[in-house]
């Protein structure tokens, strides 16, 4: 099964992610959604801040079985055989909200911004990360992943990728056993996240260091 891997030691926050699913998902299309679309789109994907101004890129996991799935009353939430990711049909949703309170990652929401119609806004159905369906059908990689440039998102075979995280972990905790300094992240990312966690030492932000 493909899917999106989050690596979150290398997401940097720049939210390019955030911006190509937004773009992706816009019924005007790509180049006319970033100068008509006011206000744009939400994105699918959130990138949020937590510990030492670190960011983490959240998005829906397409669990299973999916918790959402189980308490829809309508039956708005499926899953799409061929992709086997969760998908809502806006058409069949009640916008009960019983979905968003059940998801374990809080990443079902009902935003009115974006939709055009008053009948759209009234109703604004539950909203989450598709997968990008529409691209998966044409063999594409999700907009979020393809986006990424510090490989925070990464798409593939999930045993595939599992496999290649097993070997860079083991690599890691053989060094530290030998005393070898070894790190998961590129030299210039580790040099990012110390200036991150200094930077939230200084402000009112969650600080890992912190003192008292």
């Amino acid at each position: 099964m493909k899917t999106v891997k989050i690596r979150t030691e290398r997401c940097v926050g720049c939210r390019h992610c955030e911006l190509a699913c937004s773009l992706e998902h816009s019924p005007r299309g790509k180049i006319h959604a970033l100068f008509q679309d006011s206000p744009p789109l939400p994105a699918r994907i959130s990138v949020r801040t937590g510990i030492d101004l670190l960011n983490f890129p959240l998005r829906c996991q397409h669990c299973e079985p999916a918790p959402c799935r189980g308490v829809c009353p309508s039956g708005a939430i499926f899953r799409d055989r061929t992709t086997e990711k969760v998908q809502v049909n806006e058409d069949d949703c009640i916008s009960c909200g019983m979905c968003a309170m059940v998801c374990p990652y809080s990443a079902i929401t009902f935003p009115v911004a974006g939709r055009e119609t008053p009948a759209e806004k009234e109703k604004a159905p539950a909203y989450k990360c598709d997968d990008c369906l529409d691209r998966r059908q044409q063999d594409e990689i999700p907009a979020c992943a393809e986006a990424c440039r510090t490989g925070a998102l990464e798409f593939g075979e999930i045993d595939e990728m599992v496999s290649a995280e097993r070997d860079e972990l083991a690599v890691l905790l053989t060094a530290d056993a030998s005393g070898k300094k070894s790190d998961r992240r590129p030299e210039n990312m580790e040099k990012y996240r110390e200036l991150k966690q200094k930077m939230a030492e200084l402000g009112p932000f969650p600080a890992s260091r912190k003192e008292e």
